[in-house]
């Protein structure tokens, strides 16, 4: 009987499309080049600060030229995800979705797609909140151990990061259209 009830609410693992696992591939790499393109900024940044630029403008000049390489290739990385997108009917209708809201853009729209397997991998925005890590759960042991809510160190703190940013930007953009008063 037990066995009956938990194969009943057993559900089958969809596996993503074929375009949301290319979107994936591409998201990945693309932050791969992004952390090499900081990588080489504070590199030049700090040699600028130990070196006078004329002492070694060899270096600084290859440095310069793989930073503007990266920023031409991230470029391209973020053409080939819009033609993904634009492939896709499906996609295309939820990027449009997802990025109509205020603060949310490309990248975010994206990550948003692919850690949510095109808004099917939650049941609820409950589970969501919890696997971003932005649902609190309380620690609390008996009745005399009462601890502060903490968010579970198990959450996805990429997708935590973007939905911080994505707030980020919304409130700066209410700023500057006056929308919001600021506490200044």
């Amino acid at each position: 009987m037990e066995n009956a009830l938990i194969q009943n609410s057993i559900k089958a693992y969809q596996l993503p499309s074929d375009a949301l696992l290319k979107l994936k591939s591409l998201l990945n790499l693309r932050e791969k080049m992004v952390r090499q393109k900081a990588g080489y900024q504070a590199s030049i940044k700090e040699m600028k600060r130990l070196f006078p630029e004329k002492n070694n403008p060899v270096w600084f000049k290859f440095q310069r030229r793989i930073l503007k390489e990266l920023k031409e290739q991230i470029k391209k990385m973020e053409s080939e995800m819009k033609q993904v997108i634009q492939e896709d009917d499906q996609l295309k209708k939820l990027y449009k979705l997802v990025t109509s809201v205020k603060g949310v853009g490309l990248i975010i729209g994206i990550s948003f797609l692919v850690y949510t397997n095109g808004f099917t991998a939650f049941n609820n925005w409950r589970a969501f909140a919890s696997y971003s890590g932005t649902a609190p759960f309380s620690y609390q042991s008996g009745t005399s151990i009462k601890g502060r809510n903490k968010v579970s160190h198990l959450a996805n703190k990429k997708m935590k990061t973007l939905l911080s940013n994505a707030a980020s930007t919304c409130i700066q953009i209410a700023l500057k259209c006056g929308s919001i008063m600021s506490a200044d």
